[in-house]
């Protein structure tokens, strides 16, 4: 692997980046063809929790594998798993009508799906939320080492071992929101996970004294912060799978992966003029203030229906 150099990689974090793209927009217009609409909650939920599980054991099994065969050879593995999922992809049970009626005319512009979005005000209002909350998480995540040991004084260590109750959060999130499903209105679920994420960022705002208590504090805020994103992604996910055909899906989910991850550079940049030049403590107080405006949103948002059935 001696041609391996940075503009190598570069170029393959590139061309992964666009395989993403194809394939996650693949994935949200076949998602309504293959799941029933009864199922599709579940089904969400089980995504998700595949997607956690992968978040809080992947690092620790790379790190096993790494030691063993070394940093080059394991992405053989990786490029081994990859190839397995294509397989299983083919094999899907998709007839040949469902692949004609999902074939988008190329004379569609591409801000057809804003147009989609803007003609369901209370989905573009979710994914509003959605972008604003990525922007948010981005200004915090972007500075999070230079907070945690600059600030809190914590070592690499305690810093990169605190971001994995994120994953657990979101896995509780996401195992218990068929559950949640059960007791409470998906308005205010949805409405309560941006709560958590308030409440998360007001718990880090406040974080002080010896490290075992900040760590635990910023721990804490992490896990509601992973609480809030398995539940809320859930529930947006399968509202949008609901009301939307599946026809127009991959241009809308387009659109909404656009201004969704299209903020979060802004975001990054942000946390960074925050920390330079009002401090490390008030990019959690930024986040705060924006998730707030998030939920006014969302509020405002759900109002114009009476009730999400799912």
């Amino acid at each position: 692997f001696y041609f391996i150099n940075i503009p190598f990689l570069i170029l393959i974090a590139f061309l992964i980046g666009i395989a993403r793209i194809f394939f996650e927009l693949s994935l949200s217009s076949l998602f309504p063809i293959v799941i029933p609409p009864d199922k599709r909650l579940s089904a969400n939920a089980n995504l998700q929790v595949i997607s956690s599980v992968g978040e809080i054991s992947g690092p620790g099994i790379a790190g096993f594998i790494i030691n063993i065969i070394g940093a080059t050879s394991s992405l053989l593995i990786n490029a081994a798993t990859f190839f397995l999922s294509a397989i299983f992809i083919a094999k899907l049970p998709i007839e040949a009508k469902d692949r004609k009626s999902n074939i988008s005319n190329q004379k569609e512009s591409f801000f057809d799906g804003f147009h989609e979005l803007l003609s369901r005000p209370v989905l573009m209002g979710i994914i509003l939320v959605g972008a604003i909350s990525n922007f948010a998480f981005m200004a915090v995540q972007s500075v999070y080492f230079i907070i945690t040991l600059k600030l809190f004084g914590f070592n690499t260590l305690i810093a990169s071992s605190l971001l994995i109750f994120s994953g657990i959060g979101s896995l509780v999130g996401n195992i218990s929101a068929r559950w949640l499903h059960n007791f409470f209105s998906v308005k205010f679920l949805m409405l309560f996970s941006i709560i958590l994420m308030i409440i998360g960022s007001t718990i880090m705002l406040f974080a002080r004294g010896p490290i075992w208590i900040t760590s635990t504090l910023i721990s804490i805020g992490y896990f509601l912060w992973g609480l809030c994103l398995g539940l809320f992604n859930i529930y947006s996910a399968t509202y949008r799978q609901k009301i939307v055909p599946p026809e127009v899906m991959g241009k809308l989910v387009g659109a909404a992966r656009t201004l969704i991850y299209g903020v979060m550079p802004l975001g990054a940049l942000s946390g960074g003029l925050i920390v330079d030049f009002f401090g490390s403590r008030y990019v959690f107080l930024f986040n705060c203030l924006i998730n707030l405006i998030s939920l006014v949103i969302l509020y405002f948002s759900l109002r114009k229906v009476d009730k999400i059935l799912l």
